[in-house]
């Protein structure tokens, strides 16, 4: 298939009306970005969800996963550890994803 490339996307239409109703308000924030050793993933959950993180390559490959089963509504971070991942600089997509929907943004490692 064809690789398409995300840049801080968020759906719109009847997903992302259920995507606000788990990610509160929608917000999804990574820092720094970009980032040297480690950023940080901050979200907040309206309601109690299960939630995935991806960490995508350019060419569409999944290169780190982090999930958890069910999160309790509130404010959550995540520190990712990349160069406990011991991937190469560059451009990667963050894709943070519960039941509801995804949210995606560009992560920069130098």
């Amino acid at each position: 298939g064809n690789i398409i490339y995300l840049d801080n996307v968020n759906v719109m239409g009847s997903i992302a009306t259920a995507v606000q109703n788990t990610l509160e308000n929608n917000q999804v924030n990574v820092y720094p970005n970009p980032f040297r050793q480690s950023f940080t993933i901050e979200y907040s959950l309206g309601r109690e969800a299960g939630v995935c993180i991806f960490l995508i390559d350019l060419l569409g490959k999944r290169v780190a996963v982090q999930a958890t089963e069910n999160e309790v509504a509130g404010p959550h971070s995540v520190v990712v550890d990349f160069t406990a991942l011991g991937l190469a600089r560059g451009i990667y997509i963050m894709n943070l994803q519960t039941e509801s929907g995804n949210v995606f943004r560009k992560v920069i490692a130098e």
